[in-house]
């Protein structure tokens, strides 16, 4: 311990001069007070981004750092990380170190360091804890990389987590290992169906295993066969009949999609207008699909579409008349929680262009 003492009093002696005096006395002092203490100083040297040392400098204050830094309590060494994890200058060493130290010292840096590269992070799933995994899997911009270790490693919390990160990437191949690791993992499951980049083909491979809320899901957000659609707004029907409150917000609407189910259609354009006046978005989406007999992805994009003309040629082509179709287009609009008041000359131009449609028909 006192030759260790010495060799970092005399590596001491090439930092900046005008923190050396402090320094220097800080390093005589074996003291776990004092000890922490420089390690603070010295982070601070390190993290700080206009400092423009020498490299040897740095080296040689990382060294001494890294010398120290399992020698000081936890919550030091916690307060030393998150100081460190902002910095990109930080010396890449010292940053391993700390993300593989314990998870509660690590987090900081396993979620928010720049300096740390994917083969740094694939080291750590590889050998470090379940919570290690659990903190990485929760990292900004994860790569298609480490999701496939983070699946790989087997542990379905992690798993979960990382589903849940909506910023990480992962690939095909990841998702088709969770796809098949969800069929008895039922926690999975729904996290699995509400990503947005899930492959239709995997989703839909679901249905046979998940629940009834979840095949539901399935078939009013990914383009599925029309009996599958079929079972999927009765069950959602199902669902309405047995809340008191959202029957009275349907009214009469309710009596005509009963009817429509019993007979095996969804002819009737004003069951829309009902779905979409009570919020029943999801719901209307699978019925229009249904009525237009087209996949509910392309029935989606033309509700949604900027201007309405896709929308008026679906409406024109089954039969949907103006009057209905005028209120399907500002409904759907407000349902959009991004989007803005409809203005009267987007109405008009688009009321105008059904006319055109209905005019180009009769010629």
């Amino acid at each position: 311990m006192i030759v260790a003492s010495m060799d970092i009093e005399a590596q001491m002696a090439s930092l900046e001069a005008g923190r050396i005096g402090q320094l220097l006395t800080l390093a005589r002092d074996r003291s776990p007070e004092s000890r922490a203490r420089l390690a603070m100083e010295i982070s601070g040297y390190l993290a700080d981004e206009v400092t423009e040392s020498a490299a040897q400098e740095r080296g040689i204050a990382t060294e001494i750092l890294r010398r120290l830094i399992h020698d000081i309590e936890i919550p030091i060494r916690q307060t030393l990380a998150e100081r460190l994890a902002r910095g990109t200058n930080v010396p890449r060493d010292l940053i391993i170190d700390l993300a593989n130290d314990a998870v509660e010292v690590a987090r900081p840096i396993l979620l928010g360091s720049e300096v740390l590269t994917d083969e740094d992070l694939l080291e750590v799933i590889e050998h470090r804890t379940l919570r290690h995994r659990l903190t990485i899997a929760m990292r900004q911009r994860l790569s298609e990389t480490l999701s496939a270790a983070l699946v790989a490693a087997g542990e379905n919390e992690v798993i979960r987590t990382l589903l849940e990160n909506k910023t990480a990437r992962i690939g095909r191949e990841t998702f088709q290992q969770i796809v098949g690791r969800s069929r008895a993992a039922t926690e999975l499951q729904e996290p699995l169906l509400r990503r947005h980049d899930l492959d239709a083909k995997l989703a839909v491979r679901m249905y046979g295993w998940v629940s009834a809320a979840l095949q539901r899901h399935i078939a009013m957000n990914y383009d599925v066969d029309h009996k599958l659609l079929g079972r999927a707004i009765a069950d959602a029907f199902n669902d309405i009949i047995a809340d008191h409150g959202r029957v009275a917000a349907l009214g009469d609407t309710t009596d005509k999609l009963a009817a429509a189910l019993a007979a095996g259609t969804c002819a009737d354009p004003t069951i829309l207008v009902g779905l979409l006046r009570a919020g029943e978005v999801a719901l209307f989406e699978a019925v229009f699909a249904r009525l237009a007999g087209l996949p509910i992805s392309k029935v989606r994009r033309a509700i949604y579409e900027p201007g309405g003309k896709a929308l008026a040629q679906l409406c024109k082509t089954n039969g949907i008349d103006k009057h209905v179709f005028a209120t399907m287009f500002l409904l759907a609009r407000q349902a959009r929680p991004d989007e803005r008041m409809v203005d009267p000359r987007e109405l008009r131009d688009v009321l105008g262009y059904y006319d055109k449609l209905v005019l180009s028909g009769r010629a």
